[in-house]
């Protein structure tokens, strides 16, 4: 049983550092036979080919050098400090601050954005409701995009919730209405689909079944009604591929207006 994905960053110095971020990642793993969270490790600087447990100097260099990729750039509108000396994380959450404030975008930027979300939609396949077309990470793709555009000039827009996110995007002007409407609804929506297999299937899973029989099952907890005309799993999809349509329109509607501003 997994109960969801971990990206995290070890930052320390000293004699022991790298060993006791290796003794919290087995404890975060479990075992084979009661596997807990998956931990991926990618983000610290250089990747998998970064030390483990990097410096904070060394992490800051990393992205003032030039030598963070975007996306490492759009994962800072995601992070936040979870344990660690007081001094240091006070340090950790200014430096946020400030490389997303002084990140410059351009229209470019956007183009990047739209080739980073073909790649991921391209290896999940159809039914994954999280990096499939429509899926969720449309909508978190489109609050980080309106981020990194406005954060120079209105930096109150970096909310680390997506649905805050949308609210103060919105709040801002910076989201009309009707896109925000959209990304609303269609997050509420996939959110609970994902959560409802997540509790059925005691797995970190976003994609549905291929099962009829297991689809059936599922639409019938999320209070589908089967009628003479259709099954419920029917329904479900028909109202799945509506919310997933909004969600990529919204999407790239954001994405075309930034390129414009």
């Amino acid at each position: 049983m997994i109960f969801c994905d971990l990206d995290l960053v070890f930052l320390g110095q000293g004699d022991g550092a790298t060993a006791r971020a290796q003794k919290i990642i087995r404890r975060l793993r479990g075992s084979d036979s009661a596997q807990l969270f998956e931990v991926d490790l990618d983000l610290r600087p250089e990747g998998r080919r970064g030390e483990l447990v990097p410096t904070f100097e060394g992490f800051r260099r990393y992205y003032e050098s030039g030598r963070a990729v975007l996306w490492e750039i759009q994962a800072l509108t995601r992070a936040r400090v979870v344990i660690g000396d007081p001094e240091l994380s006070r340090s950790l959450e200014a430096f946020f601050f400030e490389t997303l404030t002084s990140f410059e975008w351009t229209s470019q930027t956007a183009d990047e954005i739209a080739a980073m979300r073909a790649r991921i939609e391209e290896q999940a396949g159809a039914d994954d409701l999280k990096r499939g077309r429509g899926g969720v990470v449309d909508i978190e793709f489109a609050v980080q995009a309106i981020q990194l555009a406005h954060a120079q000039r209105l930096p109150r827009i970096l909310e680390r919730n997506t649905l805050e996110g949308l609210r103060v995007a919105r709040q801002l002007g910076v989201l009309a209405p009707r896109l925000h409407e959209s990304l609303l609804a269609a997050y509420g929506f996939l959110r609970k689909i994902e959560n409802r297999l997540q509790i059925v299937y005691n797995l970190s899973s976003s994609r549905l079944p291929d099962d009829a029989g297991e689809q059936e099952r599922l639409a019938r907890r999320l209070g589908y009604v089967a009628m003479r005309q259709a099954p419920a799993a029917e329904t479900m999809r028909q109202e799945l591929d509506y919310h997933r349509r909004l969600a990529r329109q919204a999407f790239e509607q954001v994405l075309a207006t930034l390129r414009a501003d």
